[in-house]
């Protein structure tokens, strides 16, 4: 049983596209909260794409 359970909990290997880097744009340069908050949807939305291509 005890050997079983050691075989189970041995992790999967990583695929080497999960070391890829992720494209994040630059982030503003402007001052102003509207800006701000459409980078954050624009980063949050790349890094999930990034993300969403390692798995598939």
């Amino acid at each position: 049983m005890l050997e079983t359970v050691k075989k189970l909990s041995k992790p999967p290997p990583l695929d080497s596209a999960l070391a890829a880097p992720c494209e994040v744009p630059d982030a503003p340069s402007m001052a102003d909260y509207d800006v701000w908050q459409d980078w954050m949807v624009t980063v949050l939305g790349a890094l999930g794409q990034c993300a969403a291509g390692t798995v598939s």
